[in-house]
């Protein structure tokens, strides 16, 4: 299970709830079981006479400190006060399936020529680029992503080709934070500059 990092601070632990609202706090082990409904994970529970309740939706939710995407939205009610936050690790936004980039630097990708990211949840990126295959690592932050190093295959390919690889690494390179629209995955880099990317 984790932990479910609230924007109060609330956290949901393995063994059981451990809620921090304002200072004050309370923790039931073991986790009570959970009910689920509709794609929503409850849990309840009473600690020290009070009143527990936790929800987690499959929701994207975006943290309202540092922008950071992750995959559910989380809400805490204790003594009839409710708490809104986020939860999961924004890494289980990008792993899974593989990623095909439609546009590097605000220019379409062109038909016949696949860029992919591929994302593990162990921290391992590969992926093609215009002419070559690269592999590398990416980490995730408070705030956002670093991309890379990256290393790649050494192929010669036409020129135009290469151009379009050299603008995508570099901008790899200065890729510092992430976000999910509308199903699509869009890496920010420091300079403004983008790659989207479809499943």
């Amino acid at each position: 299970m984790g932990v479910v990092a609230l924007a109060s601070g609330t956290r949901l632990r393995a063994k059981g709830f451990q809620v921090v609202p304002e200072g004050d706090r309370l923790l039931v082990e073991p986790a009570p079981a959970p009910s689920i409904a509709d794609g929503v994970t409850r849990y309840a529970a009473e600690a020290s006479g009070r009143s527990l309740t936790l929800e987690m939706a499959p929701k994207l939710c975006r943290d309202t400190m540092t922008g950071m995407p992750r995959p559910m939205t989380v809400s805490l009610t204790a003594d009839g006060r409710t708490l809104n936050g986020c939860g999961g690790a924004p890494a289980a936004l990008l792993a899974g399936e593989e990623w095909t980039a439609t546009e590097i630097a605000g220019v379409a990708v062109p038909a016949g020529e696949p860029v992919t990211l591929k994302f593990e949840e162990t921290g391992h990126l590969s992926g093609q680029a215009p002419c070559n295959r690269y592999m590398g690592g990416f980490s995730i932050g408070g705030e956002g992503v670093t991309l890379g190093p990256l290393g790649s295959t050494m192929m010669a390919c036409g020129d135009d080709a290469m151009q379009r690889e050299r603008a995508f690494f570099d901008l790899m390179a200065k890729v510092n934070r992430f976000d999910i629209e509308d199903g699509a995955l869009v890496l920010h880099a420091s300079d403004g500059q983008t790659v989207r990317a479809t499943r």
